[in-house]
């Protein structure tokens, strides 16, 4: 008895020791030092710690405090991702979307997001969403797109709120509903997306879902040309030239 409760005590301070370690090299990375950040994550990933091999994955992906290398990037992402870690699943998606280091393969891209996805990783849900919607890795399916979108989107993810808003306003796999694109336009414009504050003084202007408010649709338009909209900068341009909203 006494060893198993030594041998626990042991364990726990292991434990303990390795998850101060990673946040002290975790630290060491964000403000810059990584060469410290390096040394401590190739220590702890070669333990077998999912956390420090995606980290040094990012850090080869990113060539901080490293030669740029997408080869040893994939590796160390790859190692994380097959025991369970969302995040790395998600980075070696993406590695694969985008075709760093490697050919595009939107076939093993989707693998890795929809094992990322199953761990709830936000960008892998979101990811998911736009590979159903664009048909890449996947037969198009809308349906599907939706789904992810809603799962992305209900977690406060302001591209998703908005992509699922679309869906909403065209009825691309959902039942076309003005208003339920008027909802997720206006949660996605509260955090600053411009195209969904464009497309929502749009709903305003032409009374979609909503009464008909010019002179908020102006409000909105002014909002989303702030944030460098150019569809929205002309539709102020015709609300000035025609007199609607404004005078």
């Amino acid at each position: 008895m006494k060893i198993k409760i030594f041998i626990g005590i042991v364990l726990f301070s292991l434990i303990n020791t390795s998850f101060a370690n990673l946040e002290s090299a975790m630290s060491d990375y964000k403000r810059g030092d990584y060469k410290e950040a390096y040394l401590e994550f190739k220590r702890l990933a070669s333990l077998g710690n999912t956390t420090a091999q995606n980290n040094l994955g990012v850090m080869y992906d990113k060539g901080h405090g490293v030669q740029q290398d997408y080869q040893q990037a994939i590796y160390w992402h790859q190692k994380a991702a097959e025991q369970g870690s969302a995040e790395a699943q998600y980075n070696l998606g993406n590695i694969y979307h985008k075709g760093k280091g490697v050919e595009k393969d939107y076939k093993k891209a989707f693998v890795w997001y929809e094992k990322a996805a199953k761990g709830k990783f936000l960008l892998a849900e979101f990811n998911l969403g736009v590979m159903y919607s664009d048909g890449k890795g996947i037969p198009k399916d809308n349906i599907e797109s939706v789904k992810w979108y809603t799962k992305a989107a209900q977690r406060g993810y302001a591209n998703a709120q908005f992509c699922l808003a679309v869906k909403y306003h065209e009825g691309s796999g959902v039942k076309k509903s003005y208003s339920q694109a008027l909802d997720w336009y206006s949660k996605a414009a509260l955090q600053e997306h411009a195209q969904a504050q464009k497309n929502l003084g749009d709903l305003f202007s032409l009374g979609l879902g909503v009464e008909q408010d010019r002179e908020n649709a102006v409000w909105w338009y002014r909002k989303s040309a702030k944030n460098g909209n150019s569809e929205a900068l002309n539709q102020l341009g015709m609300a000035y030239l025609n007199g609607r909203g404004v005078d």
